[in-house]
């Protein structure tokens, strides 16, 4: 062990000797050394080319330093390979945890508790070491992260309840938010010390505009997190990446690093980090045969300003809105107070940690049936559950918040595009809204005959095509469909104008259900409950749970289609979608349409027993739609 211990001792020497050659540049001796080894079979000219890459100011070292820098690493290298280290904030050994701790002398041990309960501390565990902070210009260690201290074996074992309410005091008196905010901050803080014994975890994440204390949230509970990993002030993100696949602990996101578009490869990295075995690969862009490969997995703290456009990102996410505050006790500043507080608390987080390591069973987790929850938000709700086998009395306010947060995601899909448009479908459907001033030639009466993309597209400020490929991507489909209508070409004389369109459908009820839990939302109705689909969405082939509905125009819930015995003759059938009754009152028919002389006429309902009737051929238009419903109804009832 001592020779281990000497061994670690002078690659800390030498990694120290590289720092102060690699900051004059700006570079990270840490990320370096960790290039270094991806690359080490390279020449000398691949090595640097790929260290320039990341840190571009290493192009102006001179020839010594360069020469210097690659020696470093080689010697680094080697001591490293004799012994095959390997460096980690922490581990799981014999059931034990261990945790990394930065003395205040500047070493770096491992923390555990020993079988009768006392904290001790170690260099070097077989053939694991501690990782190390990079070193600043001036020679300072860059407190990127924050982790316990030597304090963690003198401070005292705290009850769980008695740890819960002093982290609870805590945030209360740096940071002016409701209770409920409060309390759900503590559990996730406390939850990041346990996230290595479930495989999905949730992030945390403060919203706001400027100047309504999310950054001070922020800050306050993510210093309480396991291992806080501040990174975003890195001048890329393959920056941010390294600095957490180093630490693994709880990576402390600001607004600037979450903007879409320029920075999508940092939503990549969230989606991936909800669950274990995501990985996130990066290609080497001077050889593109090699990739670099990152583990996202691990808690996250995150302030932003706005919403995620990503819907699936926004799902995973346990957010808080803050406010402004008015209370004049809290403080403006963090001051010197604020963070001896902090490593206190910390340390005593710490400390319950390693006692109560093996009391938490990352198999036992709440389900949370009952609660009529999203499947994705049960995903994000039961791992924080791990927690509440040490804090029982935290399950029913979890509970309250969740809800509360499937009603927030349903009010931010329905402010979606595609939720937009989903609700304008329905509404226009339903009856709710009204275009007959720019379409009255779609509508029966009161009634519309169809929805159609350029319906959507006009009432919406959009182009068919986009509206068309938004609504296929929450279920609806194009269906083809007659309607038909009449205009007055002279005086008592009317002429038949059809018309064949594209309408928008749903092809079964669970298709329709799926979209109104997420899609439809009111601010008066907490529970949407079974909406029924109206009857002009409904596809030919529209299918229920329990069979086959044809649609029809006579009220709003179709015909359902079953098997008889044989002998016994089929229930009556409503009529098809495609056919409505007409409208045989012509001033009726012209108050309709906005003073407009049309009437709208389709072809007569099917018989009871399936035959045509003779007045369905009073046209060729009419035959024929008549004998495809007729087939259509035969065929449906053969498969059900």
């Amino acid at each position: 062990m001592k020779g281990s211990s000497r061994s670690h001792k002078r690659v800390s020497e030498i990694s120290r000797e590289l720092s102060e050659i690699t900051d004059a540049y700006g570079a990270s001796a840490e990320e370096l050394i960790g290039i270094y080894a991806e690359c080490w079979d390279h020449s000398e000219d691949y090595q640097w080319n790929r260290m320039c890459s990341v840190y571009p100011a290493l192009q102006e070292a001179t020839k010594h330093d360069r020469d210097r820098i690659l020696d470093l690493l080689s010697r680094i290298r080697g001591e490293e390979k004799e012994r095959k280290f390997r460096r980690k904030a922490y581990f799981e050994k014999d059931g034990k945890l261990y945790l990394e701790i930065l003395t205040t002398d500047g070493e770096y041990k491992f923390a555990y508790q020993d079988d009768d309960g006392q904290v001790n501390f170690v260099d070097i565990v077989d053939d694991i070491i501690p990782v190390e902070l990079p070193i600043t210009a001036d020679g300072e260690r860059a407190g990127i992260v924050k982790m316990p201290d030597e304090g963690i074996a003198t401070c005292r074992l705290l009850e769980p309840r008695e740890l819960l309410e002093k982290i609870k005091r805590h945030i209360s008196k740096y940071c002016d938010m409701p209770e409920l905010d409060r309390d759900i901050s503590s559990y996730y803080a406390l939850f990041s010390w346990f996230w290595m014994k479930v495989n999905t975890r949730p992030y945390l994440r403060f919203i706001a505009d400027t100047g309504k204390g999310k950054s001070r949230m922020q800050e306050v509970v993510g210093d309480l997190c396991f291992y806080p990993t501040t990174a975003g002030g890195s001048g890329s993100f393959s920056g941010m990446f390294r600095i957490h696949q180093l630490w693994r602990g709880t990576l402390i996101i600001d607004e600037a690093d979450t903007r879409e578009g320029k920075d999508a490869k940092a939503i990549k990295y969230l989606n991936l980090g909800f669950q274990d075995g995501k990985w996130f690969v990066l290609s080497d862009k001077k050889n593109p045969r090699r990739q670099e490969v990152f583990n996202p997995a691990g808690p996250k703290v995150i302030s932003m300003r706005e919403h995620f456009r990503d819907n699936a990102l926004e799902s995973r996410l346990i957010s808080i809105t803050t406010h402004e505050t008015t209370n004049e006790n809290i403080k403006p500043l963090l001051d010197a107070e604020y963070e001896a507080e902090t490593r206190e608390l910390r340390n005593e987080i710490a400390r319950f940690v390693l006692a109560h390591w093996q009391d938490v069973d990352g198999n036992r987790l709440i389900d949370f049936t009952g609660l009529g929850l999203e499947p994705r938000l049960r995903q994000l709700a039961m791992p924080i559950s791990v927690i509440f086998q040490l804090w029982p009395e935290g399950e029913e306010e979890f509970k309250e918040y969740i809800q509360a947060r499937q009603k927030e995601l349903k009010k931010d899909r329905a402010m979606s595009f595609e939720g937009s448009l989903f609700n304008f479908v329905y509404a226009l459907a339903a009856g709710d809204e009204d275009v007959k001033d720019d379409f009255s030639q779609f509508y029966d009466g009161e009634e519309i005959q169809a929805v159609t993309p350029s319906i959507v597209a006009k009432a919406m400020n959009t182009t068919p095509r986009a509206a068309t490929e938004a609504l296929r991507s929450i279920g609806f489909e194009i269906e083809r469909r007659w309607i038909a209508h009449q205009e007055e070409i002279d005086k008592n004389k009317w002429e038949t104008k059809r018309r064949y369109v594209r309408a928008y459908v749903v092809p079964d009820g669970r298709t329709w259900r799926e979209m109104v839990q997420r899609y439809y939302y009111r601010e008066d109705d907490d529970d949407p409950g079974d909406i029924e689909i109206p009857q002009v969405l409904r596809s030919r082939r529209y299918v229920d749970m329990d069979g086959v509905y044809i649609s029809g125009s006579s009220g709003s819930s179709g015909s359902k289609v079953q098997h008889h015995n044989k002998g016994e003759p089929d229930e009556p059938d409503e009529p098809d979608i495609n056919t409505h009754t007409l409208s045989h009152n012509t001033e009726e028919a012209k108050n309709h349409t906005g003073g407009k002389r049309t009437r709208v006429v389709n072809i007569k309902n099917i018989s009871e027993d399936g035959s045509i009737p003779r007045e369905a051929y009073d046209n060729d238009f009419q035959a024929r739609q008549a004998k495809e419903a007729k087939e259509k109804l035969e065929e449906a009832i053969g498969n059900d």
